[in-house]
């Protein structure tokens, strides 16, 4: 526990320098001899996995089994696939989400392995040059979701390697912004330079409140939640290295969000449209 207490401050210089496998490898020393090995293989259909894939145990499982997990939890996204799997097979199982992080000791940062992960603030990355923020009218009504959020953007970029982070936000009539749930996709020279790019937020289960607004977040990274994308093709670079990515958004029509809203029976609910509030053009990686 007192290794966890200090672990955001030893990482973060490692996390701050470049290149990752130098500023890595300072850190854990002799440690950890796989680091290097796993930089090397970016794709989960890589056969260097296969040997760490449990995924197949999810069809032969027969007995009852109870699935735990939270919104802020790291492994989220793990637990949803495991609950649809096997009750799609129909072995008895069930599922208890809550607002809770893999380690229910805070109460910042996101879904990350850390003391600061679950909810926080996002208006100081707001006012960044190089973050969209699109937002409703404060709500006429409590909105509650419940499922997989989905954004379908209409992209354009200047750069064929680059990533695409959303970020769904509950903003209270105070103006603080606070994270509900977010996805990253990485685009690569096989995907066309313009078009529609999907991104998948996960599950969540939230209620926006009256008078609240609905805001979504649109960058081009989200470090150190998730690793830069230096802009190259490759997983690794000297800071003279990095290259800038260039993105603009089509709104009016060309892009959207999809909310899995619940609504009372005979009550249809409408969370409003959403309205740009910076400016088309951001460039990245964040």
């Amino acid at each position: 526990m007192a290794r966890m207490a200090t672990a955001d401050r030893r990482l973060h210089t490692a996390l701050s320098e470049l290149p990752v496998t130098a500023s890595g490898r300072r850190l854990l020393g002799d440690g950890a001899p796989w680091f290097e090995g796993w930089l090397e293989h970016l794709e989960l259909s890589d056969p260097f996995w296969a040997p760490l894939n449990c995924e197949a145990a999810l069809d032969r499982v027969t007995v009852p089994t109870l699935l735990v997990g939270g919104w802020q939890d790291l492994f989220i996204e793990q637990t949803l696939e495991q609950y649809r799997r096997l009750a799609g097979r129909g072995v008895p199982a069930r599922l208890l989400v809550g607002p809770w992080a893999h380690l229910d000791l805070g109460t910042k940062g996101g879904a990350v392995m850390s003391l600061r992960a679950g909810t926080r603030d996002n208006r100081i990355v707001e006012r960044r040059s190089d973050v969209l923020t699109f937002s409703s009218e404060p709500l006429a009504q409590p909105v509650d979701i419940i499922g997989e959020v989905t954004a379908e953007l209409s992209v354009t970029r200047n750069n064929p390697h680059a990533d695409l982070f959303v970020r769904l936000c509950d903003v209270d009539p105070r103006g603080r912004s606070r994270n509900v749930c977010d996805g990253i996709v990485r685009v690569t020279g096989a995907d066309p330079p313009s078009g529609t790019t999907a991104v998948s937020l996960l599950g969540v289960a939230h209620r926006f409140r009256h008078g609240h607004r609905i805001r979504l977040q649109v960058s081009g990274g989200a470090h150190p939640r998730f690793a830069r994308n230096p802009g190259t093709g490759q997983v690794d670079a000297s800071p003279a290295e990095l290259t800038p990515t260039d993105y603009r958004i089509g709104v009016l029509g060309e892009s959207a969000v999809a909310l899995p809203v619940v609504a009372a029976a005979g009550e249809p609910v409408s969370a409003g449209p959403l309205a740009r509030s910076t400016a088309p053009t951001a460039p990245g990686p964040a």
